[in-house]
C-alpha cells in the first residue's frame, strides 16, 4: 500500500531529468518551499534538494532567514503519539502534512524515537510462514520472523491458510447443544478437547447463552455472600452459571479472603439481609459455612 501511494505522489521517481523540469527547478527553487516543488515535479523532496545542489542553487536568504526562526519548535506528546501510530504503514510526507512538519523533521524524530518503518514480506518470509504455520504457534512464529502477532495473523490471513483450530463438526455441534446449561463449561471442552473461550464463543454464536443483566440487588447480595458461601450455591441461589458467578466476582474484585478477618459468627443469611435493608422475593438457600 505504501509503494502504491508513493507511485501516485511521484509519478516521476527514478526518472531521468528532463530540460523542462531543470528549467522548473532553476526557476523555482529560491522562492519555493521544497515540499511544493516535489509535488509539482512528481518527485520526493530529496530528489528535489539533490538536483538543486548539483545545479549550484541556492534559497533565498530572506526565506532561509523565516525558515531558521521557524525551527525548534519542540514536539508535543500527541504529535509523538501521532508520529508512533502513522510511522509504520504511512509515507513520511503524509505524516508531515498532518502534524504540520517537514519532511526532515519527521525523518529525524522518528530515528531518535527508533521508531521504523514496516517491512513488506518477502517471498522467503512467506514460504517459511506457510510450511511452519501448522507446526508452531504464532507468538512463536513472530520471534522467529522479528514481527508482530498481529502481522503473523494477518498475513496469514492474506495467504488464505487454513486455521489452526479444527472445524466444529455435526457430532460436537450435538453435544454442545444437548450439554450446555446442564454441564460445566470447563467439562464439555474437556471431552471435546478443545478451550472453554472456545466453547463459550461457539454457544453465544448458536444462541446458547442467555445474557441476564445483573441488578443491583443482585449485585448487593453477591457481594455479601461471596466470601461466606461457595460458587455452586452462589450459582444455585441467582440461577446462574459457575462461570457466570466468577466473572461477575472477578469484575467487582471480590475475595473471600475478606472473610478471615471478620469475627466467625454464625448470622443466617436472611438475618444478615435485613440488617442490610435489603428485600429478596425467593427465600435463600442455607449457604453459610
Amino acid at each position: 500500500m505504501r509503494r502504491v501511494r508513493k507511485t501516485k505522489r511521484r509519478p516521476k521517481a527514478g526518472s531521468a531529468w528532463t530540460a523542462h523540469d531543470v528549467a522548473i527547478l532553476t526557476e523555482l527553487y529560491p522562492r519555493c518551499n521544497n515540499r511544493d516543488l516535489a509535488m509539482r515535479l512528481g518527485r520526493s523532496e530529496w530528489a528535489v534538494v539533490g538536483k538543486a545542489r548539483g545545479l549550484g542553487l541556492t534559497k533565498d536568504c530572506r526565506r532561509n532567514c523565516r525558515r531558521r526562526a521557524g525551527r525548534g519548535r519542540t514536539w508535543s506528546s500527541q504529535e509523538v503519539s501521532l508520529l508512533r501510530t502513522l510511522y509504520p504503514t504511512t509515507p513520511n510526507e503524509d505524516i508531515a502534512e498532518r502534524i504540520d512538519r517537514t519532511r526532515n523533521a519527521v525523518h529525524m524524530k522518528a530515528r531518535q524515537l527508533g521508531l521504523r518503518k514496516m517491512e513488506f514480506w518477502s517471498e522467503q518470509e512467506d514460504q517459511y510462514l506457510r510450511d511452519a504455520y501448522h507446526a508452531c504457534r504464532c507468538d512463536e512464529l513472530a520471534r522467529r520472523l522479528g514481527r508482530t502477532l498481529p502481522a503473523v495473523k494477518a498475513r496469514a490471513i492474506t495467504l488464505k491458510l487454513d486455521s489452526k483450530v479444527p472445524n466444529w463438526t455435526e457430532e460436537e455441534i450435538r453435544f454442545l447443544r444437548e450439554s450446555y446449561g446442564t454441564t460445566d463449561v470447563g467439562m464439555i471442552a474437556g471431552e471435546l478437547g478443545r478451550t472453554r473461550a472456545a466453547v463459550a464463543k461457539k454457544a453465544r454464536e448458536m444462541g446458547l447463552v442467555c445474557f441476564r443483566h445483573w441488578s443491583g440487588r443482585d449485585v448487593r447480595k453477591l457481594r455479601e455472600l461471596y466470601p461466606r458461601c461457595t460458587i455452586g450455591e452462589l450459582a444455585e441461589e441467582f440461577g446462574r452459571s459457575c462461570d457466570s458467578i466468577r466473572g461477575k466476582a472477578a469484575q467487582l474484585k471480590l475475595s473471600k479472603r475478606s472473610s478471615s478477618s471478620q469475627p466467625t459468627e454464625t448470622v443466617p443469611p436472611r438475618d444478615a439481609a435485613r440488617s442490610a435493608g435489603a428485600c429478596y422475593d425467593r427465600p435463600l438457600a442455607s449457604c453459610c459455612i
